[in-house]
């Protein structure tokens, strides 16, 4: 796999360390806006990239790139996919993966269409910790609370009360708590228990957008709570109760570097399965392997799990009364 990135953010170092680490995957060339070129050449020679571009669509002429990663603001994740899928290349799109289903179900149909695939870059779903939990919930018996807050108060958030709207808190950029922080909740809960039956959110606005809020996801047996700040923060955790014993981790939903499971009435047990902490490190493989084994199944589960996602962010702004402009050109 060599990786064209599109942006400059802070989310490229994360990535690009995580590459240097891996076979088989690297990053090849990074493009950026004229003004971020000087970031992009400390980038580029950093992680011994061999193109540097300012024109994207120069990037997506390149043969020597087969996948692109898509690392800029929310708004474009549609966008900047949906070209890179027309030049034939494979995509991994950064979270949000968009901001409608009509545009994740498009963007998938354009990937089947050019026999490549897309996938969401979400390190939540593919966490050795995550996996393991899942298999420990049968342990735990019926399930009967889910609590999970991803709570973080923003280094741009100061900046926002005085007027400046950086992109994280754009409505036009599809910013806020949910979509830039409590996404990672969503993924999670519907990892370990599939599509609710219900969304509701109740969100803490300002300036028209959502700055902190509550998500609350109805399923046969509980109600799961996901809690999202951006103007506050908190340890974060997440606590599943069952009849027979609960889980619960320490850290983000996007790391679960651990977590403890007990029986009713038994000491806890601690369990730690990853090996790295690199957490980008899993998604990236498992897309290395899907795309080299042409593994068709294991894609098709990771695009329902995406277009789940997808569903309830947009279910959650709905019941909010919040729309982006992707929202008000279907007609939401």
């Amino acid at each position: 796999m060599k990786i064209g990135i599109l942006g400059s953010g802070m989310i490229v170092p994360t990535h690009a360390e995580t590459v240097k680490e891996l076979e088989g995957i690297c990053d090849v060339a990074i493009c950026c806006e004229p003004s971020q070129i000087e970031r992009a050449k400390e980038l580029k020679e950093t992680y011994q990239m061999e193109w540097l571009y300012t024109d994207y669509d120069e990037m997506l002429k390149n043969p020597a790139i087969d996948t692109i990663y898509i690392a800029v603001p929310n708004h474009l994740h549609y966008e900047k996919s949906l070209q890179a899928l027309h030049a034939g290349k494979y995509v991994i799109c950064e979270k949000p993966f968009t901001t409608t289903v009509k545009q994740a179900q498009h963007l998938f149909e354009e990937a089947k269409k050019h026999k490549v695939m897309i996938w969401e870059a979400i390190t939540t779903i593919y966490l050795p910790n995550v996996l393991d939990m899942k298999q420990k919930l049968a342990n735990i018996g019926t399930v009967r609370m889910v609590f999970s807050n991803y709570s973080q108060y923003s280094s741009r958030y100061d900046a926002f009360c005085k007027g400046t709207v950086l992109s994280a808190f754009d409505p036009k950029c599809c910013g806020g708590a949910l979509e830039d922080i409590n996404i990672y909740n969503l993924h999670l809960v519907t990892c370990l228990f599939g599509k609710p039956s219900e969304v509701h959110y109740f969100a803490n606005i300002q300036k028209d957008i959502d700055t902190s809020g509550m998500v609350v996801l109805q399923y046969p047996t509980f109600q799961a709570v996901c809690i999202g700040a951006k103007d506050c923060g908190a340890p974060s955790c997440t606590q599943i109760q069952g009849e027979k014993g609960y889980i619960k981790t320490h850290t983000p939903p996007f790391i679960v570097e651990s977590y403890e499971w007990a029986e009713n009435k038994k000491e806890p047990v601690n369990v730690n399965c990853n090996d790295s902490k690199q957490r980008m490190k899993y998604e990236l493989l498992a897309f290395e392997e899907m795309k080299q084994q042409q593994d068709w199944d294991a894609y098709h589960k990771a695009k329902e799990h995406t277009l789940i996602v997808v569903e309830v962010a947009q279910l959650a702004r709905q019941s909010a009364h919040l729309s982006f402009d992707a929202d008000r050109l279907e007609g939401r």
